[in-house]
């Protein structure tokens, strides 16, 4: 019963290496603040969440 997650390598292979060949010229930067200003808001007590590393409710 091993062949399921064989093909799914062989998948992820087959997806994967046409993408690596075409080179990581465009791919998309991310930067790290706006992510995180991103974050803080959406864990932000405006939307009732908790805020990262820290105990959520229970």
């Amino acid at each position: 019963m091993q062949k399921k997650p064989l093909c799914a390598l062989a998948i992820s292979l087959a997806l994967a290496l046409p993408a690596h060949a075409a080179g990581m010229k465009n791919l998309p930067q991310v930067a790290e603040a706006p992510l995180r200003a991103h974050l803080a808001f959406l864990s932000s007590d405006l939307l009732e969440g908790a805020a990262p590393a820290s105990a959520a409710e229970t």
